[in-house]
């Protein structure tokens, strides 16, 4: 997964995957069939170790809604940020080369997967602050959906461009005040 993340399906080669687990790659073909199954088992991974982390976050915060998202997304940035891991998000880099057609298809449909799946968590939270009357105006859960996707978004691009966890909460602070009631 890191070595994907780091270089995403194109850059990471069979020879580097299979150095980083320490196997050949008729020990690789026969355990993950090939390179495109091992990036899917990979970006599986990845949503439930790294991006679950985050809506598991935002489902447990407590206090007024600017405070929740704050937790959310500062939990992304620490994920974003972490230094065991690659700077950024597996996600957001693979969304990035997958704008070039490269992607084979099954790759490209398990990140498409994992983004429905943030996104569908985000929208089903607004849609019920909404009704809940944390969110006053006259937008509707998928604008915020949208928008916060838009921030992480921004925020994994930053972490990759070598942008500090203090420039992230910059950015995370001004960011909270949609939120604010």
């Amino acid at each position: 997964m890191q070595l994907f993340w780091e270089k995403g399906f194109l850059g990471a080669s069979l020879s580097e995957l299979t150095h980083v687990m320490g196997i050949n790659k008729p020990s690789m073909y026969a355990a993950f069939g090939n390179k495109e199954q091992l990036f899917v088992l990979a970006t599986d991974y990845f949503v439930e170790q790294h991006g679950s982390e985050a809506c598991r976050n935002l489902s447990n915060a407590e206090g007024a809604l600017r405070d929740r998202m704050k937790v959310y997304l500062s939990a992304v940035a620490d994920m974003q940020n972490q230094p065991t891991l690659p700077p950024g998000c597996f996600i957001a880099q693979a969304i990035g080369e997958s704008a070039g057609g490269t992607l084979p298809a099954s790759a490209l449909s398990a990140i498409k997967k994992a983004s429905e799946k943030t996104t569908s968590f985000l929208n089903d939270f607004f849609q019920r602050e909404i009704e809940a009357g944390s969110l006053s105006d006259n937008k509707t859960a998928d604008i915020y959906t949208r928008y916060t996707f838009t921030v992480i978004q921004g925020m994994a691009s930053m972490a990759r461009g070598g942008a500090s966890r203090e420039e992230m909460d910059d950015v995370i602070d001004l960011a909270l005040h949609i939120f604010e009631g």
